[in-house]
C-alpha cells in the first residue's frame, strides 16, 4: 500500500563567491564550514521543498537586517523583527546568475497567538 507521507525533496548547489548581496548593494561576507568545498568563499546551499524560509548563518542574517531602521533581533529565537513597511532587497548568485528575492519574501507578515500582527525577516539566522 502506498504511503500517504509527502516526500521531502532536497538538493544542494554551491553559492557563488560573494554570492549574497545585501540591502545596501554590497556582498555579504561569509566562509563555508563544509570541509570538502575547495573555495571557502562558496557556501553549500541546500534547497528543501518543505521549507518556506531561508536559513543562513546568524552573521549573514545580521548583515541583511541589522542595519535596517527599526529592525531588531528577537531574544532567544534568532528571528529579526522589522517594520512591515521595510523593503528588504537581497540577491543570491548561483553559477554566475543572480536571483533577487522578492521583498515580500524577505519581510513576512506574522501573527502572535493573541492575533496582533508583526513582520519578521524571511531569512532567519541559525548558529
Amino acid at each position: 500500500m502506498p504511503s500517504n507521507k509527502k516526500k521531502e525533496e532536497r538538493w544542494q548547489v554551491l553559492l557563488d563567491a560573494n554570492g549574497i548581496v545585501g540591502p545596501d548593494g554590497q556582498p555579504v561576507s561569509f566562509t563555508t564550514s563544509v570541509k570538502q568545498t575547495p573555495d571557502k568563499r562558496q557556501a553549500t546551499v541546500v534547497f528543501e521543498s518543505a521549507r518556506s524560509y531561508s536559513q543562513v548563518p546568524h552573521s549573514v542574517a545580521k548583515a541583511i537586517y541589522g542595519h535596517l531602521p527599526g529592525a531588531r533581533l528577537t531574544e532567544g529565537s534568532k528571528i529579526w523583527t522589522l517594520p512591515c513597511t521595510a523593503e528588504v532587497n537581497v540577491t543570491f548568485k548561483f553559477g554566475g546568475h543572480t536571483f533577487p528575492i522578492h521583498p515580500l519574501d524577505a519581510n513576512v507578515v506574522m501573527e502572535h497567538k493573541n492575533g496582533t500582527k508583526y513582520c519578521a525577516g524571511g531569512v532567519s539566522g541559525v548558529p
